[in-house]
């Protein structure tokens, strides 16, 4: 189906026109005397002035050749005419290689050189009235109202067929025809005759009208009818294309432009760009011009020209590719749609009319409620996303300013004219058109039920639009970019996130995935969409990529306080962990700190005090742990002291306080006392392979005590270690704060206290008679004052699971052996306080004996053994003893036999010197004396 072709006024003249010709690049337009020359291509423009009227203009071998009004030719060289003899001349024919000149009774041809002449001449049997020229055939309208045929080869006329009223002839070119027209009552009938046979071909052709003027172009025949109507006929299907009124343009006649004319380009007014509010609609667009403009910069060519009464000249414009997509898009079916997209996609993609097509399309779907077909086309347009989003009031809401507005097309601005404009109004109204009065879109619940349908598709419809619009505007983000596509962005990405949260329970991972991703979301507009459909973990990290941490730690605290819940969340106390991490206000980071440490102490101290960006006052910190928890208030104290080693008199007696406290404040309970005397005991009789200490922790991973005794053991482990550790301590004041307790519980804190002190034998005392701990014990030898070795202290912090501040502590702690004489005086006290009892101690003094002989001195220690004693219990002390002696005796052996080889080396290597250096004999002096006196 073709569009009809367009008019475009592009010259209008001052005088009545009688002449249009197309000559090179110019229009030739003959009023009255002048010849006007205009090139559009060129922009130039030329004005003969003629002493005569110009009848009709032909071209001959690059010249023109002109006839005026009576019957005078002149050859036209430049700009000069040059009149000829030539007389009596009625019209010019012009074939493809010469000009016939017919006079009223006969014909001729015409020869431009040296000067014009007509040659062979052929009479004619009746007077002219009308002809026509196809290659070397001419057809003649005479006085005698019959059409012939004159082939100018043969000189043979052949009559064909009578006519009645003004005979008109057209010569169809490219198909070796003539169109000639006869009137009747009904107006005229044109008939195609063969040019060479005179046979009719095809049908003939109806006009309502008698002809003004007619003239082919292939494939078009355009017909002026006297009553000012253009029609427009397909020389191939010989039908009827297009008919058009042209009374407002009182035409005069027809001229064709074989080889076309370029004139100003006619650009259509619905291409205009205007601005289209997206909230206040009532904008009245009449005042834009209805006609289309020229533009003098691009130009357009036409093959047909009008003249009109009035002087203007238009153009009959080929439809292009834009009017014919219209044009079939206007049709409203999906076939003519199909044709229409079919043909813009040979447009270039950024071409403006390919964006005016599809989105035309596009909204003539989008009105007609057929929103996933529309989706594509909207995407395809790459219109504003702000005007798909203006359907949509719920979502924009507080995204467009009142007086915003998009730059669109007039044509596209009209067509929202016709079209709702709400989403809600739209599909109640279609539904009202196709169901109203039979059913009621509120009441009728199938009627309803469509109406969720048609939302839940304009939603996904709208959805897939933005998406596709943010995977283009990501992939052509510059580094910069002006401030209205930014703010696009922003109200692009708002929706995008708003959407992805209403679609939660379809696509719950949608919305994650656009917030880990850099976005524009704009925060005041989603927020309440996210609180509404629970993304409260999505809200969470939106706030956290604007930088908003305290907002982020506030959803959180309600997540772990059981306000708000999202299936999201896998862990959110290690999320605030993370955020507090990220705060760089001290006040924030000691509010929610403290909060934290309610909910997990060892997290919100861990917070508090090792924080990677924000350091806090530790007096400040201290103080308000002590209001809050005790417990982490010494916790940070173990921190500050033990891991810091902040040197500060006053934390570390206020952790030696809080140690002591929490000891004597257990103990008070009965119940603790009792089981930690039944742990004593039980040691007791027990295969002493253990320390007390290793015991005792041991018991924390079984069930045989209750929690609050295992709390209680681990604040004896922290204290002795404490104390242990320690070594400005006031000894006396401690001793005295534990006095309740030291002589039937806490007998290893006292023996570290009495060790401390350098009473030796009372703490050996305690440690092997009270606790009966032989490890410990021959420790305390050879370290006094420390009761646990380095590794035993490790292994009972692992087991009671301190923290490691314990275990930096007992790292940068020495114990530094002591001297062996007194280690060996200890090991005697030792040795003492078992040979009280002996009869009780006697596999402890065998194992004393056995494992510290090389401590012992063989004849100091032998004495103090009871005479009592088994032989076989100090069978071990005895062997090694007289081993060690016998070794002692061997080692001396080997070592004088090897002094003696030495010797034997050194004798050997000295011998060898004095033979080479030689003997010197020399004479006593006394001697030579002696016979000198005998002499005399």
């Amino acid at each position: 189906m073709l569009k009809p072709f367009k008019l475009n006024n592009f010259t209008n003249t001052t005088k009545p026109i009688n002449i249009l010709y197309h000559f090179n690049d110019s229009l030739i337009v003959g009023s009255t005397n002048q010849l006007q020359f205009q090139s559009y291509r060129h922009n130039t423009y030329n004005n003969i002035n003629l002493d005569f009227t110009p009848k009709q203009i032909l071209q001959f071998n690059n010249s023109l050749v002109m006839l005026d009004t009576d019957g005078v030719l002149y050859h036209l060289n430049g700009y000069n005419p040059q009149k000829s003899n030539i007389r009596n001349v009625i019209k010019l024919l012009q074939s493809s290689n010469s000009i016939v000149v017919i006079r009223q009774s006969s014909i001729g041809r015409l020869k431009l050189s040296p000067r014009l002449t007509v040659i062979n001449e052929l009479p004619l049997p009746s007077l002219h009235l009308d002809s026509a020229i196809n290659n070397d055939v001419i057809c003649l309208a005479d006085t005698a109202n019959t059409y012939s045929l004159l082939n100018l080869t043969n000189s043979v006329l052949l009559p064909l067929l009578p006519f009645e009223g003004s005979p008109s002839i057209t010569s169809i070119d490219d198909a070796d025809e003539f169109l000639m027209i006869t009137h009747n009552d009904l107006g005229a009938v044109g008939v195609f005759i063969d040019s060479y046979s005179g046979e009719p071909k095809h049908g003939p052709l109806q006009f309502p009208s008698t002809i003004k003027s007619i003239v082919h172009q292939s494939p078009h025949l355009f017909t002026l009818l006297s009553n000012n109507t253009l029609q427009i006929h397909s020389t191939i299907t010989h039908s009827l294309i297009h008919s058009l009124s042209l009374s407002h343009l009182h035409p005069m006649f027809l001229q064709s432009t074989p080889l076309g004319l370029s004139i100003p380009q006619s650009i259509p007014n619905q291409l205009h760009f205007v601005s289209f509010p997206l909230l206040n609609t009532s904008v009245d667009y009449s005042n834009a011009s209805n006609r289309p403009s020229n533009s003098s910069s691009q130009l357009e060519s036409t093959q047909v020209i009008l003249a009109t009464d009035t002087g203007s000249i238009h153009a009959f414009i080929p439809p292009s590719i834009f009017d014919q997509s219209i044009y079939l898009l206007d049709m409203e079916n999906d076939n003519a749609r199909q044709q229409a997209l079919s043909l813009a996609n040979s447009l270039p993609t950024d071409s403006l009319e390919s964006y005016y097509i599809h989105l035309y399309a596009a909204l003539q779907l989008f009105r007609s409620t057929s929103f996933s077909d529309a989706s594509a086309l909207f995407s395809k347009s790459q219109c504003d996303i702000r005007l798909i989003l203006s359907w949509f009031p719920d979502l924009t809401a507080g995204l467009f300013d009142p007086d915003e507005f998009v730059k669109i097309p007039l044509g596209i601005a009209n067509l929202i004219e016709n079209i709702p404009r709400t989403i809600k109004d739209l599909i109640v109204g279609n539904l009202e058109k196709n169901y109203s009065p039979y059913l009621n879109v509120e009441s009728d619940e199938p009627v309803r039920q469509l109406y969720d349908s048609l939302m839940e598709n304009a939603r996904s419809m709208l959805l897939e639009c933005l998406s596709k619009e943010h995977r283009r505007r990501r992939r052509a983000r510059q580094a910069t970019y002006h401030e209205s596509e930014s703010y696009t962005d922003m109200i692009l990405d708002t929706c995008l996130a708003i959407i992805f949260a209403e679609r939660s329970d379809k696509d719950r991972n949608a919305l994650n995935v656009f917030i880990n991703n850099s976005n524009n979301i704009l925060l005041p507009i989603a927020e309440p969409w996210f609180t509404r459909y629970g993304r409260y973990a999505a809200l969470s990290r939106l706030y956290e990529s604007h930088g908003d941490i305290k907002e982020a730690i506030k959803i959180h605290k309600r997540f772990i306080e059981q306000t708000i819940v999202d299936k999201d969340v896998v862990d959110p106390l290690r999320d605030i962990i993370r955020l507090l991490n990220r705060v760089e206000e001290a006040d924030l980071l000691l509010e929610y700190g403290l909060w934290l440490i309610l909910y997990d102490r060892n997290a919100g101290l861990q917070v508090l005090s090792s924080h990677p960006r924000t350091s806090i006052d530790e007096g400040i910190l201290l103080e308000a742990l002590g209001r809050t928890d005790k417990v982490a208030e010494q916790e940070y104290l173990e921190i500050l002291v033990l891991a810091r080693n902040r040197e500060d008199t006053g934390m570390r007696q206020a952790l030696l306080d809080m140690l002591i406290g929490n000891v004597v404040e257990a103990l008070k309970d009965s119940n603790i006392s009792g089981d930690m005397w039944r742990l004593i005991e039980e040691y007791k009789l027990q295969k002493h392979d253990q320390s007390y200490a290793q015991y005792v922790t041991a018991v924390l991973d079984t069930t045989e005590i209750s929690p609050m005794t295992k709390n209680a053991i681990i604040s004896r482990l922290k204290l002795l270690l404490f104390l242990q550790m320690a070594s400005d301590l006031d000894w006396n004041s401690i001793e005295t704060a534990l006095h309740p307790f030291t002589e039937s519980t806490l007998l290893f804190e006292k023996a570290v206290i009495l060790g401390k002190l350098e009473q030796h034998s009372a703490a050996l005392n305690i440690l092997a008679r009270n606790l009966r701990d032989t490890f410990t014990s021959q420790h305390y030898c050879a370290f006094p004052g420390y009761i646990l070795s380095g590794s035993l202290a490790r292994k009972c912090i692992d087991n009671s699971h301190l923290s490691n501040c314990w275990l930096v502590a007992l790292a940068r702690t020495s114990m530094v052996a002591v001297a062996p004489p007194l280690r060996s005086h200890l090991l005697r006290i030792l040795l003492d306080v078992y040979m009280a009892d002996g009869d009780v101690f006697s596999a402890e003094i065998a194992s004393l004996l056995g494992s510290q002989a090389l401590h012992l001195n063989f004849l100091e220690t032998l004495p103090r053994i009871p005479n009592d004693t088994p032989l076989i219990s100090i069978k071990d002390f005895m062997l090694r003893q007289l081993r060690r002696t016998e070794h002692k005796k061997r080692e001396l052996s080997i070592l004088k036999g090897v002094a003696a080889a030495e010797n034997l080396t050194k004798t050997e290597e000295a011998w060898l010197a004095t033979r080479e250096a030689g003997a010197i004999i020399e004479e006593a002096i006394d001697d030579a004396n002696q016979v000198d006196g005998n002499d005399k």
